[in-house]
């Protein structure tokens, strides 16, 4: 893009373990269509943004209205506590990650995006 600020955007696509199977409403390896919606495993935590800011960040290519840079982390460990997330960040040239927590506070991560990432 050229610009001189950049964004990094992190999601993550792994979803929590099946078992024990007997818990699950619908089947956790299919997508289930019922009264309009769709209930499947990692549907909305966290592929449905995952998708959501893809879609989103095309769409402002498209129209010429992205004004940054654009990279993004896609982390496959978050559910196990994300236990190579900050060796990796350091490894590409980032000085630091905090960790923040959820339920509703704002989680910040402080580094480089690594160059390799899709831009």
């Amino acid at each position: 893009m050229g610009s001189e600020r950049t964004v990094l955007m992190y999601n993550h696509y792994d979803v929590q373990p099946v078992d024990p199977e007997s818990e699950w409403k619908f089947p956790p390896f299919s997508a289930t269509i019922e009264e309009g919606k769709v209930y499947a495993r990692g549907a909305s935590d966290n592929k449905g943004t995952l998708m959501a800011r893809l879609f989103g960040v095309k769409r402002l290519m498209d129209e010429g209205k992205l004004g940054v840079n654009v990279k993004f982390l896609f982390e496959g460990e978050e559910e196990i506590g994300s236990p190579h997330l900050a060796d990796y960040v350091k490894g590409v040239g980032g000085t630091e990650v905090r960790w923040g927590s959820h339920g509703g506070k704002r989680t910040r991560r402080k580094g480089k995006a690594p160059d390799h990432t899709w831009s």
